[in-house]
């Protein structure tokens, strides 16, 4: 019974060596076939090419604050409007301005009991694409008009830069 067992084990190790160098190999050409299908381009020298944007893409982020979920509402609107107006006079189309939700923080929930001036903060964007880059530049410039009129724009740099979009493609080298 002994040498049952112990033939038993050898049968078992050898079919587990084998598995194993089995496995390892369709690892190996599997893993040698995914390679081929990245089809990297690897470039060697130091080439630099610029290529001009003709497309723009431009956040305008602005908020306000309000006790009052109604007022905090109409002041995110009115300053929509604000910004719409602005972007139009400034030759954007309508159709080249996209706004996003509104999104609103309850301060109170991380006040500890302490006295707010104002409990609620309101956020919104305003998204311009556009292929007129170079109005976009002169706007960019111009935005602090809209503080004027009572507009007060995020100035957070994450959610606020502009977008320069250039559509290019490689040729093929020839090859003698």
């Amino acid at each position: 019974m002994d040498k049952k067992n112990n033939l038993w084990a050898w049968i078992l190790g050898i079919c587990i060596i084998i598995g194993f160098s089995s496995l390892g190999y369709l690892g190996g050409k599997s893993a040698v076939k995914i390679k081929e299908y990245e089809r990297v381009v690897t470039v060697k020298g130091l080439s630099e090419k610029d290529f001009l944007a003709d497309t723009v893409l431009m956040p305008i982020e602005y908020i306000t604050n309000s006790n009052d979920l109604e007022s905090l509402y109409d002041s995110l609107k009115e300053s929509e409007s604000k910004v719409r107006n602005f972007l139009i006079n400034k030759g954007i189309d309508d159709k080249e301005i996209s706004v996003s939700n509104i999104e609103i923080e309850d301060r109170s929930r991380y006040s500890n009991g302490e006295k707010l001036d104002f409990i609620y903060l309101g956020t919104q964007k305003i998204t311009v694409y556009t292929k007129k880059v170079e109005k976009i530049n002169n706007i960019k410039k111009e935005l602090q008009e809209l503080l004027k009129e009572g507009v007060y724009l995020s100035g957070n740099q994450y959610t606020s830069h502009i977008e320069l979009v250039a559509k290019f493609t490689l040729n093929k080298p020839e090859v003698k």
